[in-house]
């Protein structure tokens, strides 16, 4: 059945008393790697990091509702 450590079970009873047993597999980070078109250029890790910065600023000046 291909079953590893790290991997999800799901199972499934139905109302016909079938039982479905699904592996599903649990990929890492570093393996989606490229999968998505960018849409744009990376700007660089210090541009984000400033971004992130002026954006959770922003954030905690506003009040709460």
């Amino acid at each position: 059945m291909d079953i590893h450590q790290g991997d999800d079970l799901v199972f499934e009873v139905s109302s016909e008393q079938v039982a479905r047993l699904w592996v599903v597999k649990r990929r890492r980070l570093s393996e989606l790697y490229g999968t998505l078109p960018p849409t744009r250029e990376f700007p660089g890790t210090e541009a984000v990091r400033e971004e992130v910065g002026r954006t959770l600023g922003k954030e905690l000046k506003e009040p709460r509702h």
